[in-house]
């Protein structure tokens, strides 16, 4: 009985947590430090009494699950594909979720499936809001030009030989972690395509001859040991799915904002860069990668609400949409957790 009691003080600090954290994100752009510090200490509490005295069995889950959590999270926020708070809140759900609740036959990490969850939940809504936005603004819907075509194309090609020379790469040297782990392994080729999108390198001729000679080698190696083996096609699904994606809410990732309302934090485009550049203002920023890097800081801010009424200020800035991804990771937990509880 007193486990049971553990384990749900524990998830309530995970609900309590992530609802505040969802607020605050959503309304501010920010999740708070004190949050994250108050909740995390509490938690990190719960479980050296839940661990020492009830579940002393299930803790090197519970540390696999976490450490694995946290490299990811942290590569995520390292790859500026969400924002510090975001990899914080998920080291806090990590810590909040008693380890007896994992599913161990999916593999060595079930934590996992919590990202899995967050970032499918946050593609189907930037997705519909993007089909949204498109009705709102009676866009008319454009065949796309040969052009584009052919550099889906080539993207995808690209982005296919990647993914299949490191599945191959696995496949050949860890064939048992490979089965036992499919799940992960899958959910990493995702982040991979992300990661090899967002980066012009992996895209220049000489580093993809490379790839692609060694993925014949390990191709060639994997056959001659192992036998013809078709691929799994889900890797190359996913390459569908993160080009559709940023081919679907590119032209919606951006907002106007009056000047004056500008706020640290946020990330300028690079249409309003270029037209900053032109003037003598002291502290505005001078570039933008468009991603987290890009952060303006309240010195900067100031600066440019100082420049809205110069010779070439501007009344009205153009920012980069941040998506609140607290309220997904969330919904993430929810799913993970009510599916374990199987409620779902």
């Amino acid at each position: 009985m007193e486990m049971y009691f553990v384990e749900f003080l524990l998830l309530i600090a995970l609900f309590l947590t992530c609802v505040y954290a969802s607020v605050t994100d959503i309304k501010l752009g920010i999740i708070p430090n004190k949050l994250l510090v108050l909740s995390g200490f509490s938690c990190a509490f719960l479980n050296l009494i839940y661990y020492t005295f009830f579940a002393e069995e299930y803790f090197l889950t519970f540390i696999i699950n976490f450490i694995i959590l946290v490299i990811l999270s942290v590569a995520m926020y390292g790859f500026n594909l969400w924002a510090a708070g975001d990899s914080k809140l998920l080291f806090v759900v990590v810590l909040a979720i008693p380890a007896r609740l994992y599913d161990t036959n999916v593999g060595i990490a079930p934590a996992i499936f919590i990202i899995v969850f967050t970032f499918a939940i946050s593609f189907i809504y930037i997705v519909a809001e993007s089909i949204w936005l498109r009705i709102k603004n009676r866009d008319k819907i454009h065949l796309p030009s040969i052009g584009t075509i052919l550099q889906f194309l080539k993207n995808y090609l690209y982005i296919s030989v990647y993914i299949t020379a490191v599945n191959y790469l696995i496949l050949y040297f860890f064939p048992d972690f490979a089965s036992r782990n499919a799940s992960m392994i899958s959910i990493c080729w995702l982040f991979f395509a992300i990661i090899i999108y967002k980066y012009p390198f992996f895209f220049r001729r000489d580093v993809m001859l490379c790839v692609l000679t060694f993925g014949l080698v390990i191709l060639w190696l994997y056959n001659r040991n192992y036998g013809f083996d078709i691929p799994n096609l889900n890797l190359y699904l996913y390459v569908v799915i993160i080009l559709f994606f940023r081919f679907t809410s590119e032209k919606y990732n951006y907002l106007i904002i009056p000047t004056s309302e500008v706020k640290s934090g946020m990330i300028l485009s690079s249409s309003t860069i270029m037209i900053m550049n032109a003037s003598r203002v002291k502290g505005l920023p001078k570039t933008t990668t468009e991603d987290m890097r890009s952060r303006i800081s309240q010195d900067e801010a100031d600066s440019i609400i100082r420049w809205e009424h110069t010779k070439y200020g501007m009344s009205e800035i153009t920012i980069v949409r941040k998506i609140p991804f607290a309220i997904f990771i969330t919904f993430g937990v929810l799913v993970f957790l009510l599916l374990r509880l199987d409620m779902i």
